[in-house]
């Protein structure tokens, strides 16, 4: 999270419209997906920024894709503009069961706290 940026993580289950969707809800600027889901981001808007994660390396991907072992393989000259915060945004959509899913806000802190306490096996 060096970048400042907030991510919205999102299953790779996920169908073109849902992804457009979220694109839309969540005024996403970048995407990054393994190379496999890279069909599924056909329609977006080509402005955003498209890195795969390339399964193997040496996988050819579509135009308009960057590979991210190119970006990951550079010099350690990158300054970060601060530090992440534990009160940093983190965007998550719900499940949609009951209808589309939505948008939720949570910070980094609230996520961490949820799915990384420890079980005591009481409740």
């Amino acid at each position: 999270m060096k970048l400042g940026v907030v991510t919205i993580p999102a299953t790779m289950l996920l169908t073109p419209a849902d992804i457009a969707d979220r694109m839309t809800c969540g005024e996403v600027k970048h995407v990054i997906v393994a190379s496999s889901e890279t069909a599924k981001f056909d329609s977006i808007d080509e402005t955003k920024t498209r890195i795969a994660v390339a399964i193997p390396q040496s996988a050819v991907l579509p135009e308009g894709w960057l590979n991210f072992a190119v970006a990951f393989n550079q010099g350690p000259s990158f300054e970060p503009e601060g530090r992440m915060l534990a009160t940093d945004p983190l965007l998550y959509f719900t499940s949609g069961t009951t209808s589309r899913p939505k948008l939720v806000l949570h910070s980094h802190q609230s996520i961490r706290s949820g799915i990384c306490r420890p079980c005591t096996g009481s409740a």
